[in-house]
């Protein structure tokens, strides 16, 4: 090619003037496209593996805080005798929770940030090219929402559920444990947090299509598992 020529778009322009042509045009970025599908796809498993992993942390997060909420049944029950309401007693309990997932977050992203730069020197001998490091913003901002809209998934439902019971029935909680309804705002909060997780990871998937099967199956699972036993 002629000096000082972008190889890029000579290739586009050449692809859009023989559109039905028998021949490819490569360079040097797509030189092994075999070899680029396979990264990708590694890539893609990686991504639904994590995914994977927040979900069964979610599961945690959903168990502990469920056991959080009843080891404050007394001190619920004094705040609600004292005048406080359902709402802020949720606002003060979902604040820490919240604040408690920002910090995890954080180190996470702090340490998948630093993480490539403290490998690099002990792969540098292995790979026959060098590792391109820096920060991308992107794929950290994608994970950070991600843990986010689990936290929230996971952690509405029980957290809300204490709401509803009365001062009286708190104190008998031990005892008798009152029935627990969730209110209708929090559970479709925790609905459209739930179809937001699962159109982030659709959308950010390179294969959309078995990202959506992944979603339905992750759905099923759950859904199994939260039916009762026969």
């Amino acid at each position: 090619m002629p000096t000082g020529a972008n190889p890029e778009s000579w290739a586009s322009a050449a692809r859009g003037a023989f559109p039905e042509a028998g021949w490819q045009i490569r360079g040097a970025a797509d030189a092994s496209p075999s070899l680029q599908r396979f990264i990708e796809r590694v890539g893609f498993f990686l991504d639904l593996a994590g995914i994977t992993a927040l979900l069964v942390g979610g599961i945690g997060i959903g168990n502990a805080v469920a056991g959080y909420v009843a080891s404050k049944t007394t001190a619920i029950a004094t705040l609600k005798c004292l005048g406080a309401s359902t709402r802020v007693i949720f606002a003060a309990y979902l604040i820490q929770i919240l604040a408690l997932a920002l910090v995890g977050i954080a180190g996470g992203l702090l340490l998948g940030g630093v993480a490539p730069a403290l490998v690099a020197p002990l792969l540098s001998g292995l790979l026959p090219a060098e590792l391109r490091l820096g920060l991308y913003p992107l794929p950290l901002a994608i994970a950070a929402l991600s843990g986010l809209l689990t936290v929230l998934v996971f952690s509405l439902w029980p957290l809300a559920a204490i709401g509803q019971i009365p001062p009286g029935a708190l104190f008998r909680d031990s005892i008798a444990p009152a029935r627990r309804r969730v209110p209708p705002l929090v559970a479709a909060t925790t609905i459209i947090a739930a179809l937001a997780l699962a159109a982030l990871v659709v959308l950010t998937a390179p294969d959309r299509r078995v990202a959506l099967w992944y979603v339905g199956g992750a759905i099923a699972a759950f859904a199994l598992s939260a039916s009762p036993a026969r």
